[in-house]
């Protein structure tokens, strides 16, 4: 969202801190992130760590525990943090919850992760 919105209006849907409770934030918050680095970075893993709960939940489950998840831990957030001032934003700790998720559910899947480390490239799997 950061990369369409004006820097002003991307402020108001991040999560900001020591201006009291702002639940809707707890949600437009994840949807907010800092540059095309962060936004990839989240949504590779949200692709691999997604994709194990979704297939077994289905996806009109996996959305609303998607956006509790991620609620939930920017309400805490806001709460352990209300006495600073500061902002934060992306979607990393629902994607947390879903890893957390998905290795209770399926701790023996692997996934297939392509890696490259300079000139060297290659696919490795990778136990979630």
């Amino acid at each position: 969202m950061t990369l369409l919105l004006p820097h002003d209006l991307s402020q108001q849907f991040a999560l900001s801190y020591g201006n009291g409770l702002t639940p809707l934030q707890w949600v437009t918050s994840l949807f907010v992130h800092g540059g095309i680095i962060h936004l990839l970075g989240n949504m590779f893993f949200l692709w691999g760590f997604g994709l194990i709960v979704e297939g077994k939940l289905g996806w009109s489950r996996f959305i609303p525990l998607y956006l509790v998840i991620g609620a939930a831990e920017s309400a805490i957030e806001q709460f352990a943090f209300s006495q600073q001032e500061g902002m934060s934003f992306g979607a990393s700790s629902a994607i947390f919850g879903l890893m957390a998720v998905s290795l209770i559910w399926a701790p023996r899947n692997e996934l297939s992760v392509f890696y490259w480390l300079g000139l060297k490239a290659g696919v490795a799997d990778v136990s979630v």
